[in-house]
């Protein structure tokens, strides 16, 4: 019998479906692949290669820093499936008790409608933030009633009732320092009933703790979301942070009215800001007559007799020692305002714990400390018609800007910490001279100025045109930074516990020496004395460099100063540049810029602290520049530094100019730290054809022929250098007469200050 067509529609209706339908996942859907490759000493580890979160993944592209084109990971995120959200007739943000929200779901549950698109939800009544939803069915008739979202106050007034306060809302009256009052205004601006003041102030009295309760554990979920972003970026689980302290109340003059403080600490490597650590201080107690404030209920966490201002550095000590116990990141960097207890318990923590936080101050109070020195500056001729206090505050907003400005741009184009110090030096030095209207260099060194744009207008410089400053007002602009060191008295120095360096030497020690106390060199003119201290174990380097072996200086200094700090407590490398001024030749400039470069280039991160060189370091005397700091010393115990001159520059002094003087480029280290040994030699120099005239040459022929620097050279320069020819007419053959049998002159230094032959 053939079959119908009927017949075939059933077979038809009979087969297998099929598995490949949309939406369908396979079975080893939770498998990720595993790379088979076995992991090697040339195998990348910093680039992950399973499948991250979508959210860590978005996280580290902001933040990733690899080369160009690359992305962090070698997988795309996670597929992210996105749920549908409930319709809503209000696009508003409302605030939501989390009870009331529970009661109003289970009345909403009892609905058994079969038409679910006949039932609604709306808002009903709006107090401000806080609303009543009611739901209803126009197909059954269902309706849930008006349901609060929201508790009140208990009141004995009449009228209704006023909404609890949000905790959010309290965190933030602490934060922006407002007081009860304030908030009433607040709430009145939100359209909302404020409840009375005395509920006001107890919510806010009891935010400390409410703040912790809250923020626990969300803190340790950001803890770890931070670190598997710095994982995934190739940091390991190292994170930058930054803190600062806020009170309840301002201080008063004579009177301190806070009593209560909080210390967050929020990561800043995310790019997302999160809090990932907290600690709260607060001077009160509601039961103050009925508590013994012994035990964990109580309100009071710090001592009433002490200063709360003193609290920031206890909650800082506190945060930073709950991230390193709890191990899951480890602190980078710590970022703060210019407060002083900060930098020490970053300090304190660190040795501690035995780990290197590196300490940065906020760009924004630095900012505000370069506009106060620029509205204190006294301008001594201004043009006609100019208001002094009207133009040093606009000056001062005006280089703020441009310093802003100038270093965000920077840091985006030259993120390397080296480069990033180079470039800002130029720019800064550029400021004054651009807004003198002297754009020469500004293509070179400024990424801010615009003047070359048809567009240009000089209407936002004080008074809407260039700055016409005479020199010295000029002067006072640009060496600024440097202030503290151009100001300090030059100290005399006797010779007790000083190990004094030359030029073209270097000498290196700790404050562990039992004889060395103090490093110094003088005489600098167009040369540049530099200092590399550890912060860790103190270990200092000081090097007198003229235009000689800077790049080979440079590198053993920095090996110097590492093998000193061998087995010593972390720390970083902090780098000190005097020296130089405004010559005519430039001399001062490019031994600058040498250093700089030199110190750039190294492979360990070096942290330029001062650069009080060239033209901060110069100052005018009638028409003729000079330098203002010829020498330095600095203590080994404190690391303080100071400008000084010496009484006493330690023995064989004609010998050792003499090395440099006929023409010896190297730099060498003077000083067995060891041995505790002053050590010269052997060296030998090359002689000088009419020697005998030279040593009988007049003062004023040795100064104009043999210096760099004429006119600013000290005093006894003439005798310095007549002291060398001398040395080298009455010995030609060093290694011989000198340096018997090849041996060096050593010395050791005795507790009156005398330097002794030991050889």
């Amino acid at each position: 019998m053939p079959r119908t067509d009927r017949h075939r529609q059933g077979k038809k209706k009979k087969t297998r479906k099929t598995t490949f339908l949309k939406g369908h996942l396979p079975w080893n859907k939770d498998q990720q692949p595993i790379s088979s490759v076995p992991c090697t000493e040339s195998t990348s580890v910093n680039i992950p290669v399973c499948r991250p979160e979508k959210a860590i993944y978005d996280a580290s592209i902001l933040k990733y820093e690899g080369p160009p084109n690359t992305l962090p990971g070698k997988l795309r995120p996670k597929h992210e499936r996105k749920e549908d959200e409930p319709l809503d007739n209000s696009s508003e943000n409302i605030i939501v008790n989390f009870c009331k929200l529970k009661e109003f779901i289970k009345s909403s549950i009892s609905h058994n409608c079969r038409r679910q698109d006949s039932f609604n939800v709306a808002i009903a009544k709006r107090k401000g933030l806080c609303v009543c939803l009611q739901a209803s069915c126009t197909n059954c008739g269902f309706d849930t009633g008006v349901h609060k979202l929201y508790t009140e106050c208990t009141s004995n007034k009449r009228g209704p009732a006023a909404g609890c306060l949000n905790e959010g809302l309290s965190m933030a009256t602490v934060k922006s320092k407002m007081g009860g009052t304030d908030v009433q205004m607040l709430m009145a601006c939100l359209d909302i009933r404020a409840p009375s003041l005395t509920i006001i102030n107890n919510k806010i009295n009891k935010q400390c703790e409410k703040m912790i309760e809250l923020n626990e554990k969300s803190m340790v979920e950001n803890q770890k979301f931070a670190g598997q972003v710095a994982t995934f970026i190739g940091e390991g689980n190292n994170i930058d942070v930054e803190t600062d302290t806020c009170f309840n109340n301002r201080n008063q003059t004579g009177y301190e009215a806070g009593t209560q403080s909080f210390c967050p600490v929020i990561e800043k490597t995310t790019g997302l800001n999160l809090p990932i650590a907290m600690a709260t201080a607060s001077k009160l107690c509601s039961k103050i007559n009925m508590c013994a404030h012994e035990n964990n209920k109580c309100s009071l966490t710090y001592n009433p007799d002490e200063s709360i201002s003193s609290s920031e550095s206890k909650l800082t000590t506190k945060n930073l020692q709950k991230i390193h116990d709890l191990k899951i990141v480890s602190i980078k960097s710590l970022t703060s305002d210019a407060s002083s207890q900060i930098s020490k318990v970053v300090r304190e923590v660190g040795k501690k714990n035995e780990i290197v936080i590196k300490y940065f101050q906020c760009f924004v109070h630095r900012l505000r400390t370069i506009q106060k020195k620029v509205k204190s500056i006294q301008f001594l001729k201004l043009p006609a018609g100019y208001d002094q206090d009207i133009f040093r505050q606009k000056l001062a907003t005006c280089i703020r800007s441009r310093v802003r400005l100038e270093l965000v741009r920077i840091k985006k184009k030259y993120p390397a910490e080296g480069a990033f110090v180079t470039r800002a030096l130029m720019a800064m030095k550029n400021i004054v001279t651009c807004f003198s209207g002297s754009h020469t260099h500004c293509a070179e060194r400024s990424l801010a100025c615009n003047a070359h744009l048809e567009s240009f207008s000089t209407q936002y410089l004080p008074y809407g045109s260039y700055l016409s400053l005479v020199t010295e007002d000029r002067r006072k602009l640009e060496s600024e930074n440097s202030q503290k060191y151009l100001e300090q008295k030059c100290r005399s120095i006797v010779p007790i516990g000083l190990l004094y360096v030359g030029q073209r030497e270097m000498a290196a020690t700790t404050p562990d020496d039992e004889m060395i106390q103090m490093m110094g060199t003088e005489d600098a003119t167009t040369c540049h004395m530099a200092i590399l201290r550890h912060t860790g174990s103190g270990a200092v380097c000081l090097c007198h460099f003229d235009s000689c072996g800077t790049e080979t200086g440079c590198k053993k200094m920095l090996g110097l100063v590492k093998e000193l700090s061998k087995d010593k407590l972390p720390g970083r490398m902090e780098l000190h540049l005097f020296g130089g001024f405004r010559d005519d030749k430039g001399t001062s400039e490019g031994l600058s810029i040498k250093l700089l470069t030199a110190f750039n280039n190294l492979p360990e991160e070096i942290h330029l602290q001062t650069a009080c060189i060239t033209d901060i370091n110069n100052t005018k005397k009638g028409s003729t520049n000079f330098p203002v700091i010829y020498g330095i010393v600095i203590h080994l115990n404190s690391g303080e530094i100071q400008k000084a001159t010496f009484l006493d520059r330690g023995p064989d002094q004609p010998i050792r100019s003499a090395r440099h003087f006929t023409g010896s480029e190297e730099i060498i280290n003077i000083y067995d730290h060891k041995k505790g040994v002053l050590s010269i030699g052997p060296f030998n120099y090359s002689t000088m054809d009419e020697i005998d005239l030279l040593c009988r040459l007049p003062d004023q022929f040795i100064r104009e022929h043999l210096s760099t620097s004429p006119e600013q050279e000290p005093a006894h320069f003439e005798d310095a250098v007549r002291a060398a020819l001398v040395q080298i007419r009455d010995h030609p053959k060093p290694l011989q007469t000198v340096f018997k049998e090849g041996k060096p002159r050593q010395y050791k230094l005795e507790a009156n200050g005398a330097w002794t032959r030991c050889n």
